[in-house]
């Protein structure tokens, strides 16, 4: 998790750079922590019969 974080301030320190950048690697990490958290909560709900029919 410290990665992740230092890399959004490595990304937010260079002021020449586009600030745009660091919102679209937030934006994908959020999405995929959600994705996964999402496909975790269907195989918890749904069972592997009712998923293959």
């Amino acid at each position: 998790m410290e990665n992740d974080i230092t890399l959004y301030v490595d990304l937010d320190v260079h002021k020449d750079s586009n600030p745009n950048i660091a919102v679209v690697a937030v934006a994908r990490k959020l999405s995929g922590f959600i994705w996964d958290i999402s496909q975790l909560a269907m195989s918890l709900a749904v069972p592997n019969e009712a998923r293959a029919a």
